[in-house]
């Protein structure tokens, strides 16, 4: 099965890579087979927009409790429409 992260010389080459370590492409050229995991922008782009997203939420829902405590049916009301508004953009 191919993983999804390739090695550096199967992402130079553009070549598929099996993930193994070494992999078979690297064995065949005689190459270092590196994965630098940390390093896959796209996955840390990703990474970082979860991450907001569920510090977001996290901070309506903490506002949600609080109203729900103690403020007024318009807090209440405003935050639910928040979240709605939010919702149907994902």
């Amino acid at each position: 099965k191919r993983k999804s992260i390739a090695c550096e010389a199967c992402k130079k080459k553009r070549s598929k890579c099996n993930g193994d370590h070494p992999c078979d492409g690297c064995v065949q050229a005689g190459t270092e087979c590196q994965v630098l995991e940390g390093l896959d922008r796209r996955r840390k782009v990703a990474m970082h927009k979860i991450e907001r997203d569920l510090c977001t939420t996290r901070s309506l829902l903490h506002e949600i409790v609080v109203a729900f405590d103690g403020g007024t049916d318009a807090d209440v009301e405003r935050l639910i429409s928040i979240a709605r508004n939010d919702s149907s953009t994902d």
